[in-house]
């Protein structure tokens, strides 16, 4: 899901301050876990974040439930409304 195009309506949040904050990073470890695999570093995470670099094309690609997690960081309104439409 495209984490980017999520965060724009709330301009006084920072997609840093999400992946580096602790729950965050808990929860990408236990994601991990759960797909059998050994935690790595948010900036080298190519199975559940994904950077695109190059103009408009630029964005950050979050695996569905770490964008649930980042949806519900980001307000809880919206996150309701992620969850009734993605899962």
């Amino acid at each position: 899901m495209n984490a980017t195009e999520m965060m724009k309506p709330f301009p006084g949040k920072r997609m840093n301050n999400f992946t580096r904050n602790k729950e965050t990073l808990e929860f990408i470890n236990t994601l991990h876990e759960e797909m059998g695999e050994t935690p790595v570093s948010v900036s080298s995470d190519s199975k559940l974040i994904n950077v695109t670099w190059g103009g408009k094309s630029e964005a950050s690609w979050f695996h569905e439930d770490l964008a649930l997690e980042f949806a519900r960081w980001l307000n809880p309104k919206f996150s309701r409304w992620c969850y009734q439409r993605i899962k």
